[in-house]
């Protein structure tokens, strides 16, 4: 055997090659990502007179190891990672992440260190923060009892890949019991988002006051828009630069190193976490300020900003990076490989040439050669255009392997933010450490004072869970333990700080729940573009009931929010997410009520009306702390 060619076929199973050198050439192009488990019997191959078109793997995935003589053994996108390397990380943030908190919070409570654990949340960010960690861990439970079991074992996609994905909708294929099964719980699990979604915007205007954003011109708002659009393109090159290296070969004309691509794969989510933590909150303070003239940001304006540059750089950018690039869906990543700029490289033809059998005499045989000498049978088994032109990639399913890639990056931040997050952000809330960085700031920024915590970006952090439950939760259930986990442990951490080691907190502000509408309809609208995509059963279900199921649950939801006679005992049914109805602490962050007959404050007098708040606040909680006998 000379050659061997496979192109668009539906194999499955183990690649087994001829135990022999003699193969030339192997081209497997353009198939169905069916052959996915290791590449077999390579053993007898003399690489040293292997061609450089050999192994072509265009559009088939498999399990390392990929043969170092393959053409394709640089392209990330033709193989999945060992298990080893995918699950790495998250067990280095749990290894690291669990002792440093534990150590942190025996320092700061000593032996009582069940105060950490159990608390009374003060009024706000502490209550909703730890009404959010309910609402994940009570709908992680039908999540990991029904729709993590369909996904498992409706995994039929690949052979081999990646374990994590089974878990997923990414792999779900050639079951038509667990693909029905799955469209019906969407539906359900449409509506049930809805009503959460109005559980949670009730919950926030209960402990949050009523507040106005500043109102602003539209010269104004479309100068703050496009000039925030412009710096999260800047801020968003880690996540973009992580789904780059999941596609792009080493071998590249961009310039990136196998060592580069690693660095931008491992620790993509560590450049994240710094990002939406200190880089964004920063950066939409100071575009604030000077868009508006303001001397103080106003906390409505910057927590939507947060919003929606979270959005843009942990989800929207990924997925356009993905789009373009992967080999899934228009594989652009093939005009900067590095073979593909010889255009002879993958010119692959067979010649064949007859020959007179031995058995003829030496005349006959003289005359059949010379007859059919003439004849030149070539064959072409590939050309340079199927491999490297990105033309036919469109109908390979994008949505799963958008799934995969940016389904591994939100798995990888929740387990970091879960676990590495809450031990980090304690180590730099206390007092030793916070007098450095309070020192390091007054260089940088002389006269700005040093604030660790801020009340917009502690809420744009719980929403941004809160926008996973209601986006991607139901395709990626085991987020939801790990939400939960986060949620509860990062709230803890906010009321140790405040509370326990008294760091101060500015720009209380009532979370916009504009921004979860609209994630909530990306998820539904991603799940009923997988079904048809990948053209699985129940698709019309999916298409018709999970938009119809969202509605249905929303005016439910609003129609139990404006009967004062359901409400009570909605607010008796939601008891174990809500809590029970008392009275709980008020914790800073105050804004007037303004009547329908007040004028309309401006910008900068809603922000200086914070301040005063903020200040008449401690001034009536220190009085209040005060000994009786003081003449206070």
């Amino acid at each position: 055997m000379r050659t061997l060619t496979v192109h668009e076929n539906h194999f499955k199973g183990h690649l087994q090659l001829p135990q022999h050198n003699s193969m030339l050439s192997t081209v497997f192009a353009h198939n169905n990502y069916g052959l996915s488990c290791a590449i077999g019997a390579v053993g007898g191959y003399d690489t040293t007179v292997l061609p450089e078109q050999n192994l072509v793997l265009a559009g088939n995935r498999f399990s390392e190891p990929v043969p170092s003589w393959a053409a394709m053994h640089h392209a990330s996108a033709m193989h999945v990672s060992s298990q080893s390397s995918l699950w790495f990380a998250p067990i280095l943030y749990i290894a690291l992440g669990m002792p440093l908190l534990l150590c942190c919070v025996l320092w700061v409570y000593r032996a009582d260190i069940r105060d950490f654990v159990v608390f009374q949340p003060t009024r706000g960010i502490e209550q909703f923060g730890l009404v959010c960690a309910k609402a994940a861990a009570i709908v992680s439970v039908p999540m990991l009892l029904l729709v993590l079991p369909l996904y498992v074992s409706g995994a039929q996609l690949y052979s081999c890949g990646d374990l994590r994905l089974r878990t997923t909708i990414a792999y779900l294929s050639d079951s038509p019991a667990n693909e029905w099964c799955i469209a019906v719980l969407g539906c359900a699990a449409a509506g049930v988002g809805s009503i959460l979604l109005s559980t949670l915007h009730s919950e926030a205007e209960s402990q949050f006051a009523a507040q106005k954003t500043p109102s602003l011109t539209v010269g104004t708002y479309l100068q703050l828009v496009l000039s925030w659009m412009v710096v999260l393109v800047v801020l968003s090159v880690p996540t973009a630069l992580y789904a780059l290296s999941q596609t792009l070969p080493a071998d590249n004309t961009l310039g990136l190193s196998k060592t580069a691509l690693t660095v931008f794969n491992e620790f993509a989510v560590v450049a994240v976490y710094i990002m939406i933590v200190a880089v964004l909150p920063a950066v939409a303070v100071r575009l604030v300020q000077r868009v508006t003239q303001c001397e103080q940001a106003d906390p409505m304006l910057t927590c939507q900003m947060l919003l929606l540059g979270r959005m843009v750089v942990n989800i929207l950018v990924p997925i356009a990076i993905v789009i373009i690039f992967d080999n899934s869906c228009f594989a652009q990543w093939l005009r900067f490989w590095s073979p593909c700029a010889d255009p002879e490289r993958f010119e692959v033809t067979v010649s064949m040439t007859p020959s007179a059998p031995a058995n003829l005499t030496q005349q006959t045989k003289i005359e059949v050669e010379r007859y059919f000498g003439k004849l030149n049978y070539t064959h072409t088994v590939a050309t340079h255009s199927e491999i490297c032109e990105p033309s036919w990639p469109q109908n390979h399913h994008c949505s799963r392997e958008v799934l995969a890639v940016v389904g591994d990056l939100i798995f990888r931040k929740c387990v970091f933010l879960s676990f590495l997050g809450p031990g980090a952000t304690l180590l730099v809330s206390l007092p030793a450490v916070t007098r450095v960085l309070e020192g390091i700031w007054q260089r940088v920024l002389p006269g700005k004072d040093f604030i660790w915590y801020q009340g917009d970006v502690e809420l744009a952090f719980i929403l941004m869970f809160v926008e996973y439950i209601l986006s991607l939760s139901f395709l990626l259930p085991l987020l939801l333990p790990l939400i939960a986990v986060g949620l509860a442990l990062n709230t803890a951490v906010y009321h140790c700080a405040v509370e326990q080691l008294k760091l101060p907190v500015i720009r209380a502000a009532r979370p916009s729940f504009k921004y979860l509408y609209i994630s909530r309809a990306m998820g539904i609208t991603f799940l009923i573009l997988f079904y048809i995509d990948n053209d699985l059963h129940g698709k019309l279900l999916v298409c018709i009931g999970t938009p119809l199921s969202a509605i249905v649950g929303h005016i439910a939801a609003a129609y139990l929010r404006k009967s004062s006679h359901v409400t009570t005992s909605m607010r008796h049914l939601m008891e174990p997410l809500l809590g029970p109805e008392e009275e709980v602490l008020q914790h800073r962050g105050i804004w007037r009520n303004s009547s329908e007959n007040d004028r309309e404050p401006g910008a900068c007098e809603m922000l200086e009306m914070e301040r005063i708040n903020h200040d008449f606040v401690d001034s009536v909680q220190s009085l209040s702390n005060a000994p009786a006998k003081s003449e206070a």
